[in-house]
């Protein structure tokens, strides 16, 4: 069995939050890379990539750990590559 990379669109609640939720998320899930992207109206999204052993539900698992840190909107799985 090998590792996925996984890269989730993680969307703040609320644009005030965003510096909050961003520390959350390093210090609970650590991701392997990052990226900011402007939205619209000062609206920022993380890109977020993570490498997790390919294994059914993996993906999952972690999605659901991102959607419990506080201040999360809306995760969507952006791509998804094996290594």
């Amino acid at each position: 069995m090998g590792s996925v990379a996984v890269t989730f669109r993680i969307m703040p609640e609320e644009a005030e939050g965003f510096e909050q939720m961003k520390r959350e998320l390093f210090s609970s899930a650590k991701p392997v890379k990052t990226e900011e992207k402007e939205i619209a109206f000062g609206l920022k999204a993380i890109y977020a990539t993570f490498i997790i052993p390919d294994g059914e539900g993996g993906a999952d698992r972690l999605e659901e750990k991102i959607r419990a840190i506080k201040g999360v909107g809306q995760v969507d799985v952006e791509a998804m590559d094996r290594l």
